[in-house]
């Protein structure tokens, strides 16, 4: 996706508020340090996941953890890279979610229930304008969408593509 490293930040008590940032490499050494500012986070415990891709083509996801205290929250609404995306609000229950700007997003699985371990599942996602008509999106990051799936407690992780993950 032409960026060195993506990070995916989870609030871990109720996945309220989630943000895609992009690092940048401080040096180009053999272990290279990734620095990124954060977005407006509420205070609370975060999920990390950073997904890079070593020059070999393998690909890691690099799991930690963050504490962000009452005080590191700013009124700041950039993070230095143009394509970090955050999102703050209540995680959805009935796989549907209303942005601000009134654009709405739904989410069908292929299941009846809840997915289990080894069966296939198809994730369709729809998005509409304000008005209900279907939106008009363009390419991000050189994809036609970016999902990610986790469980609030954090031990599942992955981000996913319509058209499957491509390692450069």
């Amino acid at each position: 996706h032409g960026k060195l490293m993506h990070l995916f930040v989870v609030r871990a008590e109720d996945a309220t508020a989630f943000a895609h940032l992009h690092p940048r490499a401080q040096d180009t050494s053999a272990n290279p340090v990734f620095v990124t500012t954060l977005p407006p986070l509420p205070p609370g415990r975060y999920h990390l996941y950073g997904g890079v891709v070593h020059e070999t083509g393998f690909e890691r996801t690099l799991v930690g953890a963050l504490e962000v205290a009452a005080a590191a929250t700013s009124g700041s609404t950039s993070t230095g890279d143009p394509d970090d995306a955050w999102y703050l609000g209540p995680a959805s229950t009935d796989g549907q979610a209303r942005l601000q700007d009134g654009t709405g997003m739904k989410v069908l699985l292929s299941s009846s229930g809840a997915p289990r371990v080894g069966d296939e599942l198809t994730i369709r996602v729809s998005v509409s304008e304000a008005s209900g008509e279907p939106a008009r999106l363009e390419p991000y990051l050189g994809m036609p969408a970016h999902g990610v799936v986790t469980r609030v407690d954090g031990q599942v992780y992955v981000h996913l593509h319509p058209m499957g993950t491509i390692t450069k």
